[in-house]
């Protein structure tokens, strides 16, 4: 395929028994206001009809593919980064959808501002690029949600989220993962909400998770990990992330007992004893 042919935006839309939804998830995309863009579905093995659902589309935009086995929800997210052939890719799940105006949105923000790594649209904060030393200030710092929200809501430059290895598949919540990393190493670029909208349903993977030891647990191995690995705070502001993080932890565990999950409790203050008497001389921080 020559450069001049290539869409600037791959969706990417991973399934797995998705049947209910994925019809409505399919129409939003192709319903765009913005063309220049693939439809790239990568089925992970669905034991419904969803394989048969997708296959009845015709449009020469949608790439489907069906994997003969199951791989695994983010073995299935970088098949589609590896195989996309757009510029930038965005995750559209087999239960979410896209407004008519979002890819354009999209794509007219990421002409604008090709330095940044990926482009969230996220309420209730100032609309601009983040350095990454901005964005990790305020993750830590000052609200610690600013980079954790669905993964529907964020673009990336695909070529840059490649560099740096795409998802983890270590953990169950990568989401999380894949934002910090591309946060450290890349500017941010924060724009209105509005332009997608994702669905928590009760089968959907990210409420499996929720309700999981590995949902409770992932979320601040994955912060302590950037936490302690990156060199973007100051000595006193990675103290007080780390207060921060440590008060988060405690009401968590305060939940755990409230909710009677004593083995969950037992099995997290054993994996963070470590982490917890971490010295800070063992830490990079900006000077």
């Amino acid at each position: 395929m020559q450069q001049q042919n290539r869409p600037l935006i791959t969706v990417a839309m991973v399934s797995y028994n998705s049947s209910e939804y994925i019809n409505e998830a399919i129409d939003s995309v192709l319903a765009s206001s913005y063309t220049n863009f693939e439809l790239l579905i990568s089925d992970d093995c669905s034991t419904d009809n969803t394989w048969e659902l997708i296959t009845a589309y015709s449009d020469a935009r949608i790439n489907a593919v069906r994997h003969n086995h199951n791989i695994g929800e983010y073995n299935n997210r970088n098949y589609c980064l590896k195989e996309a052939t757009g510029q930038y890719i965005i995750y559209i799940d087999g239960d979410d959808k896209i407004m008519p105006h979002g890819l354009e949105t999209y794509s007219k923000e990421a002409e604008k501002h090709k330095d940044c790594g990926m482009i969230i649209s996220r309420p209730y904060v100032a609309y601009k690029s983040y350095s990454s030393q901005e964005a990790y200030q305020r993750h830590f710092l000052s609200d610690n949600s600013f980079l954790n929200l669905a993964l529907v809501r964020v673009l990336f430059n695909k070529t840059l989220f490649l560099a740096l290895g795409g998802f983890s598949e270590k953990y169950k919540s990568g989401d999380d993962y894949a934002r910090l990393l591309m946060a450290a190493h890349h500017p941010t670029l924060i724009i209105p909400e509005g332009l997608v909208w994702w669905r928590k349903s009760p089968n959907s993977a990210s409420n499996r998770l929720f309700n999981s030891y590995s949902g409770v647990q992932e979320p601040f191995s994955i912060k302590y990990t950037f936490l302690n690995s990156t060199n973007l705070l100051s000595k006193e502001e990675y103290k007080q992330a780390r207060r921060n993080l440590d008060y988060k932890l405690l009401n968590v565990i305060k939940s755990l007992i409230k909710k009677g999950k004593l083995l969950w409790l037992i099995r997290l203050m054993s994996e963070y004893k470590a982490i917890s008497n971490l010295e800070l001389s063992q830490t990079k921080y900006k000077n």
